[in-house]
């Protein structure tokens, strides 16, 4: 027993002794990318481009932001300046809108290297009405007691999806003009392979808490096939990461050139309010 005691701790103190700190060299400076996130519509209103920069996955705090940067968005005819109203965040004049069906490009000067990025705005198609109804889940038989569910009315929209094909759509809900889909996670994006020329209803699209007299926004944006390949590949690389079988990590996609990463979108938008009663 002695010597079974003797031959453990010998073991341990072995083990214990072999261990060394790693220390990863990942050349973050040379890394360093610009990140741009650009989400322009039709309304007239100052529209944001928010630069930042890429920092070390170690790395703790909020990512620095690009500041200094000459910002454009022009559609061939009409060229307008971005002006930077605070550090990384630069604005459209206020009676900026985006046109349907044109091209676009956003250009960022930024240190000395130019970023280029392309789309054209493509327009969406009508919202004919938006419903509320009470919010009804489907419990498992047993789970009567167990499961609580906060939100307590659904949207429900009535589209008339056109003939076309190809159409790529995103969707986002207000409560009482405040944003409940603040978050690309919280965005609901689909295109229109199963539902093309269709008409579009009876389908709960988000499940919300609200009380009577809340006003309920609900937002449908055009936007392209490279947009929602993004956003699909953001959220894999993401949110819905995580299992056992998950694939290796992939590059997310981006229409920006020069080595930035994000998006440059530009979308039109159809929107209606309802009041919840």
């Amino acid at each position: 027993m002695k010597k079974t005691i003797f031959y453990i701790l010998a073991l341990v103190i072995f083990v214990s002794s072999c261990t060394e700190p790693i220390e990863l060299e990942l050349n973050s400076d040379d890394n360093v990318r610009l990140v741009v996130d650009a989400f322009i519509t039709t309304d007239t209103k100052a529209h944001l481009v928010d630069l930042s920069l890429t920092k070390d996955y170690f790395e703790d705090g909020i990512p620095a932001k690009a500041e200094n940067a000459i910002v454009t968005i022009s559609n061939g005819s009409n060229e307008v300046i971005l002006t930077e109203l605070e550090p990384g965040k630069y604005y459209t004049p206020e009676s900026y809108a985006g046109i349907e069906n044109e091209n676009y490009t956003l250009n960022i000067e930024y240190e000395g290297q130019n970023y280029i990025g392309s789309t054209v705005l493509l327009q969406v198609t009508s919202l004919d009405s938006i419903r509320i109804e009470d919010y009804e889940p489907e419990v498992m038989p047993g789970q009567e007691e167990e499961v609580e569910f906060p939100d307590n009315y659904v949207v429900i929209p009535f589209i008339q999806e056109p003939p076309s094909e190809g159409d790529h759509y995103l969707f986002k809900l207000l409560i009482n003009g405040e944003y409940e889909t603040s978050q690309l996670t919280d965005w609901l994006y689909t295109n229109d392979d199963v539902v093309n020329g269709n008409y579009i209803a009876d389908v709960d699209f988000f499940s919300f808490h609200a009380e009577p007299g809340d006003s309920i926004t609900f937002e449908m944006f055009s936007i392209t096939k490279e947009d929602y390949q993004f956003i699909d590949a953001i959220l894999l690389e993401t949110a819905y990461r995580g299992g056992l079988f998950d694939g290796a990590p992939a590059n997310v996609p981006s229409n920006i050139g020069g080595g930035a990463v994000g998006q440059f979108i530009m979308s039109d938008v159809e929107r209606m309010t309802e009041v919840v009663e």
